[in-house]
């Protein structure tokens, strides 16, 4: 009994490490919310009087990903579906691939790069994610594809305030549907929101920058204590915790 009374007190311990360091991102995460509070308001309320522009007017193009039916290989180039954006974050974790050939077919007309956000349009709708790594990917119709056009907007402040409840009461209002809601392409281009001069939205960027250095390490702490505790709770399996 004493030796198991030790076993659970040190797995307890690495399970607090694991569950604070799961806290801190989430405080992070909440610090970038608070940062676009502080600086632009609420845009519901716009008390600072911020002009609005609907996102045709501030992208270069707005479209989808392939409607086509992929000829999918067992490697190759990744293809993502919705459930790939978690997190207002790509998850590139798949396992359906396209060919070299297909994909430079499928991304012809509209090359995927890096600056660019996708955000879900059926099903979970309204989860928006930059593209910031450029590795080759391409990804189904039920994600849009947006191209800000960077003379007008930052991509970091549209990142976020496609995540304000201003712009998810729009799209709610406007995606059709009851068992799978779908947003179009039209009413995307339709969706307005909050324009502050881009010298103020570069600002936020450094700001969200700093922070995401800071939760990048958070992360790293995170995936260590989780590791160490997976590591801690086999050996306790093992009996090598005595």
């Amino acid at each position: 009994l004493e030796i198991q009374k030790k076993i659970a007190a040190i797995l307890d311990k690495a399970d607090e490490l694991r569950q604070n360091d799961k806290k801190i991102l989430e405080k992070y995460d909440q610090l970038a919310q608070s940062v676009f509070q502080e600086m632009f308001g609420d845009p519901e309320k716009n008390e600072k009087k911020w002009p609005l522009n609907r996102l045709d007017q501030l992208c270069k193009k707005i479209t989808d990903g392939t409607h086509q039916s992929p000829k999918f290989k067992n490697e190759g180039i990744p293809f993502l579906f919705v459930s790939n954006i978690q997190n207002n974050s790509i998850n590139y974790d798949t396992n359906k691939y396209i060919s070299e050939e297909e994909y430079l077919t499928l991304t012809k007309s509209t090359p995927i790069e890096v600056g660019d956000l996708l955000l879900t349009i059926v099903g979970s709708i309204g989860n928006p994610a930059i593209v910031t790594n450029p590795k080759r990917f391409c990804f189904q119709r039920h994600i849009a594809h947006l191209k800000p056009n960077k003379e007008l907007i930052n991509i970091y402040f549209l990142h976020a305030v496609l995540q304000t409840q201003f712009v998810k009461r729009q799209i709610y209002i406007l995606a059709r549907g009851v068992a799978q809601k779908t947003l179009n392409l039209k009413e995307l281009k339709s969706i307005e929101i909050i324009y502050p001069p881009l010298h103020e939205q570069n600002k936020f960027e450094n700001i969200i920058h700093q922070i995401g250095i800071q939760r990048h390490l958070s992360e790293i702490s995170m995936n260590k204590s989780h590791d160490l505790f997976q590591s801690l709770l086999q050996r306790a399996f093992k009996g090598e915790l005595g």
